[in-house]
């Protein structure tokens, strides 16, 4: 149960991400849903979550999107995976550490998406850093407002013994 629940939220967040989530988008910039909620929920809940989150929310965007079969999942595997060993020495800074990492998260994972795309599909175009700040505002914009919710209920959970963390 503990990696059926976060697999399934994934997979459901994947699906908003592309379907719902366009239709919010600010000019050029729009939200990553997998990724934002991949980072609170690693900080929040633990490691492990945020691994099978990224697995397979990865996989899911992979699939819906037409990209390369695990490319979105191995970038959202270092970037989460990354996300869980900085936070877990600091299990205090829960929420200030999600929400200082929402934007960091959200440049690496655009950056090495963009790589590891050109890498598997080379007529990628390489967009300049300035064309991915909207996006990434708009992500910390995003994880300022669902981080104090998250990680107040995972407090609350790992309070009442419904999760580890």
């Amino acid at each position: 149960m503990r990696v059926l629940l976060p697999a399934l939220v994934a997979l459901g967040v994947a699906v908003l991400e592309l379907s719902v989530a366009p239709r919010f988008s600010i000019s050029d910039a729009h939200p990553h849903l997998v990724l934002v909620l991949g980072v609170i929920a690693t900080i929040a809940i633990g490691g492990e979550t945020g691994l099978v989150w990224a697995f397979v929310g990865g996989i899911a965007l992979d699939v819906l999107t037409g990209r390369p079969l695990g490319a979105t999942a191995f970038v959202l595997l270092v970037v989460l995976g990354g996300t869980g060993l900085v936070a877990r020495p600091s299990p205090r800074l829960r929420l200030v550490g999600a929400i200082g990492l929402v934007p960091v998260c959200s440049a690496l994972s655009s950056i090495l998406l963009v790589l590891v795309l050109r890498v598997l599909a080379p007529p990628v175009v390489v967009p300049d850093f300035g064309s991915l700040l909207p996006g990434i505002a708009y992500d910390t914009v995003i994880g300022a407002v669902v981080a104090p919710l998250t990680v107040l209920l995972a407090r609350r959970s790992a309070t009442a013994g419904l999760v580890h963390g």
